[in-house]
């Protein structure tokens, strides 16, 4: 029996191949080029990842299970228009501005997603979005959409670094207190 066959077959598979011209590739040096053709389609991919990630963030801060929306239905058909409108800059602002809306906003964070709200609920938690509008303002840098491009493809994007990037301290709340009416 020729065991020099078997060990060949069973050694780990290389990053580094030869093409059929003998050229060898590295596959951990290749960097995915975004096409102008494809940029549409792969900003609707990145979209849905940022959504993901940030639900499932905004679900663990609200203490919801996996299945549990966490965000209001009104708040949630805007979030969903940003994803298929393909729209990074304004669907990680809006998401941003939800993320310290819950974290920062006491009627918010008070109010869990479910079934409905009442309609003086619906207008107390505009009027807190209101209030807290100027302070995300402050608090949000501005959307590096192209870092935000490149991460994806290199599949690092998550909702932890695109907050790090946007530089936004969750910490570091509004000066002004909230006006809270319920």
């Amino acid at each position: 029996v020729d065991v020099s066959d078997v060990s060949e077959r069973t050694q780990p598979h290389s990053l580094q191949e030869t093409n059929q011209h003998g050229r060898e590739w590295d596959y951990q040096r290749l960097r995915l080029r975004v096409e102008p053709g494809h940029r549409h389609k792969i900003q609707a991919m990145m979209c849905k990842k940022i959504l993901t990630d940030c639900l499932a963030t905004l679900r663990v801060l609200q203490g919801q299970r996996q299945r549990d929306d966490p965000l209001w239905r009104f708040e949630g058909r805007r979030a969903y228009k940003l994803v298929l409108n393909s729209s990074p800059k304004e669907l990680v602002r809006f998401l941003a501005f939800k993320h310290l809306h819950i974290a920062h906003g006491p009627l918010r964070r008070a109010l869990i997603p479910g079934p409905s709200l009442t309609e003086g609920q619906m207008h107390d938690l505009q009027d807190e979005w209101r209030q807290l509008m100027h302070w995300f303002l402050q608090s949000v840098g501005p959307v590096p959409e192209e870092v935000l491009l490149r991460k994806f493809l290199d599949g690092e994007l998550s909702w932890s670094l695109v907050l790090k990037l946007l530089r936004v301290d969750l910490s570091i709340g509004p000066r002004d207190k909230v006006d809270r009416r319920m």
